[in-house]
Order: structure tokens, then C-alpha cells, then sequence
């Protein structure tokens, strides 16, 4: 037993000071600020309109963020096995500045063809909510497209403090407007989704400047995005399915239930999302470091580094979980108490969440098999889409997570029979 625990501390001390989990502090230092700053700012905008309100305002604000994550098509997350396999800057700028180029194509595509098709994206989504909201919300939606797309390829250069930054001044620069419109006693449904709108093209200003990208490299080039789009399709197609999965819960409750419990389950959700955030640090930090390793016993060594990074992101959950309602009445006002519930309920499925970093990780950037995390990602689609729209009826804010959670379960099913396989494979 004396023996055993010098090893112990031995690994653990390596494990906490590595270069992984030094960049794993600094991106998730980065990205929980973030959460932190942005759940601050929707506290203050869901304190100073209705509930009725405040669930317009979120349904508003996810449109804008679900359009903007469909429109990457996965380039923001593939890129990273091009940027991380490139040993020189030169080729690095050759995959980076095509492929923002490409997506600054689409993102201008989508604002003219919402623009101008305002009215049936009212009529279809958003009834009785003005016009001028709808096309401010495409307007925002270009912006984010670019700005994550920076910020993807400056994880993917792994210069996370860089990456760290410019989240950070996205989301104290969008606080301090709305702090300025509380200030100015001119908050409201309008400039609150105007703050929302504009904000991301902050992001994507700072992001570039940090990217030191120069212009010559922003340009057309054929070969270069089908080389890119031929990895990333798969990816694209499960980022989308993702993306709708994760958000159209919301949108159904507000059509389907209405804008107050819309609110009521958005705030719940609202603050799940730091361990989305977290998770989603993680994977950026992991994804290139498990390209590099070459040696299979070096890649095993390292999955196992992640499940204890994930077992000490299920303490945090438990935390979290055990102040939860002093939380709420906290940041929220008790007016938001009864999204307590749900809000349990998702910090399961936030655990779930987690396990699925190390179980699909292997598949995409080992196996190769993109197409698989694709496949799955349409059945969670077709599971939460008409699970919602036959349980919310029923069951109401209840319906949203416990569909969550079951989603993430079949990703750790599928994903961990995979990786399981290859690690048990000799090759």
C-alpha cells in the first residue's frame, strides 16, 4: 500500500499539469465565464420583461443560434483535422481563410432568402411576433456563423488563450449593453433581441483579429472546400441533426404549450448549458490531441485521462444540483421556481452528455467513421421530434429532458460498442 500511493500521486499530479489539461483550464475557464456572463445576461433581460415575454425572447434567441449552427455544416468542427495535421502556417491558412469564405457565402445566402421570406417564417414559427425581430434574428444568425468559425479555427491552431479571449470579451461586451440599456431604462423585447443580433459580429471582429488570418488568404478555392466538405459532410449532417434536436424543444413549447412555459423550461435549459459548455471545451481540447497521438497504447492511455477530466465533471453536476434552488431564486427571481424540476432532469442528461465525449471521439477522428455519429444523430432527431410532439401535451416541460436523456443514452450504446471494439482490436 506504501508503494502504491507515491504511483498514485505520481499520476495524478502528471495528469493535473499536462499540456492537455493545461489548455482543457483555459478553454473551460474560458467557456464557463462565458455561461456565466451570458446566464447573467439572460437573468437581467428575464427579469425586466414578462415571462410571457422573456419565452419570445428565447425562442427568438434560439432561431438565431439553431440557424447559425445548421449553416457551419460541420466545417467549424472539421477543420480541426486539417488545421491539426498541418505542420506549417501556410498550409494551415490555406484550409482557414476557404473555408470562411465559404461560410461567409452562406451565412449572406440565408439573411437575403429570411429577408426576404419573412412572412412565412412568421407565419410558420413565430405568429404575431413582428417582422423587423425575424430579419434582425438572420442578421445576427450571419454573424455567429462567422464568428464561431474563427473561434473553431483558433482551437484548432490549439491557441486556446486566444480562443479563451475572444470569448470572454464576446460575452462581457454583450452584458455591458444590456447593462447600458437597463441604465437607460430603454430594455425591452426589441433592443433586447437587437443586443443579441448584433453582438456576434463583435465576436467574429475580435476572433479574426486574433486569428491573424491575412486577407490574401480569404478566397475561392474549389479544391480546398471539397476537400474539407468531404470530411466534414458527415459531421455537418450530425451537427445539424444535433442542433435541431437540441433546440426544437423549445421552439415546440412554445408553439405547443406556449411562450410562458416556453420561459419556464428555457430557463431550466439556460442553466444546464455550462456543462454543454464544458463538454464541448473538452472535446475541443481532446479532439486534436487524440489526432496527434499516433500509437494506439498512447491513444488508450489517454481516453482514460478523459473519463477521469469527466468523472470530476460529475461531481460538479451533483454540486450544482444539491444548490440548485437558491440558484434559481438567485439569478432568476422566484417567479422562475418551477423550472426546478426540469432543471434536475437535465443535469442528468448533462452527465450523460459527457460520457459521450470518450466514446465518440475514437469513432470520428480514429475509425474515421463520421457517418456513424451522422446515422445516430437523425434517430435522436425522429426520437425528439415526435416524442415532443406527442408528450409535451401531456407532460408538458417534463417532456423536453427526459428525451434527452434518452438520445444521449443511445449515443454512449452505439458509440461505446465501437470504440470498446477497437479497443479491444490488435491493430
Amino acid at each position: 500500500m506504501s508503494n502504491l500511493k507515491p504511483w498514485v500521486t505520481k499520476f495524478f499530479t502528471k495528469l493535473i499539469l499536462s499540456k492537455t489539461a493545461k489548455n482543457t483550464y483555459i478553454l473551460s475557464f474560458a467557456d464557463i465565464s462565458m455561461a456565466i456572463l451570458a446566464a447573467i445576461t439572460t437573468a437581467i433581460i428575464a427579469r425586466n420583461l414578462s415571462p410571457g415575454e422573456f419565452g419570445t425572447f428565447l425562442a427568438l434567441w434560439t432561431f438565431l443560434t439553431l440557424i447559425s449552427a445548421l449553416l457551419d455544416l460541420g466545417i467549424g468542427a472539421g477543420i480541426i483535422a486539417f488545421v491539426a495535421d498541418s505542420k506549417s502556417l501556410v498550409e494551415k491558412n490555406k484550409h482557414i481563410g476557404p473555408a470562411l469564405f465559404f461560410l461567409f457565402l452562406i451565412g449572406l445566402t440565408q439573411f437575403v432568402l429570411i429577408y426576404v421570406g419573412a412572412n412565412l417564417v412568421q407565419n410558420i414559427l413565430f405568429p404575431g411576433i413582428k417582422l423587423q425581430l425575424i430579419k434582425l434574428v438572420s442578421l445576427g444568425s450571419w454573424f455567429l456563423i462567422m464568428g464561431r468559425f474563427v473561434n473553431d479555427a483558433l482551437r484548432a491552431k490549439q491557441e486556446f488563450l486566444k480562443s479563451g479571449l475572444a470569448t470572454g470579451l464576446f460575452a462581457m461586451m454583450r452584458l455591458i449593453f444590456i447593462i447600458g440599456l437597463i441604465i437607460n431604462r430603454s430594455l425591452s423585447l426589441y433592443s433586447s433581441i437587437l443586443i443579441m443580433a448584433l453582438s456576434p459580429f463583435v465576436y467574429f471582429i475580435i476572433g479574426y483579429y486574433l486569428l491573424n488570418l491575412p486577407l490574401q488568404y480569404l478566397k475561392w478555392d474549389r479544391q480546398v472546400i471539397r476537400r474539407v466538405m468531404g470530411f466534414s459532410s458527415w459531421l455537418g449532417v450530425n451537427q445539424m441533426v444535433s442542433t435541431i434536436s437540441s433546440r426544437v424543444d423549445v421552439l415546440l413549447l412554445n408553439r405547443l404549450a406556449g411562450a410562458l412555459s416556453a420561459g419556464i423550461y428555457g430557463t431550466a435549459a439556460l442553466m444546464a448549458r455550462i456543462f454543454v459548455i464544458i463538454t464541448a471545451s473538452m472535446a475541443a481540447v481532446f479532439a486534436p490531441r487524440l489526432i496527434e497521438l499516433q500509437e494506439k497504447h498512447q491513444r488508450q492511455k489517454f481516453l482514460l485521462k478523459i473519463c477521469l477530466v469527466i468523472f470530476v465533471g460529475w461531481l460538479s453536476i451533483i454540486l450544482v444540483g444539491l444548490i440548485a434552488k437558491p440558484l434559481i431564486t438567485i439569478i432568476f427571481g422566484t417567479k422562475y421556481l418551477s423550472a426546478l424540476t426540469p432543471f434536475y432532469l437535465l443535469l442528468i442528461a448533462m452527465a450523460s452528455l459527457m460520457v459521450t465525449v470518450p466514446v465518440t471521439l475514437p469513432v470520428i477522428y480514429v475509425l474515421k467513421k463520421p457517418q456513424i455519429i451522422a446515422y445516430l444523430s437523425v434517430v435522436q432527431l425522429i426520437i425528439v421530434s415526435v416524442g415532443n410532439f406527442i408528450l409535451i401535451p401531456r407532460y408538458g416541460i417534463l417532456a423536453p429532458p427526459i428525451l434527452l436523456i434518452i438520445t444521449q443514452l443511445s449515443v454512449i450504446i452505439v458509440g461505446g460498442y465501437y470504440t470498446i471494439r477497437w479497443l479491444k482490436s490488435t491493430q
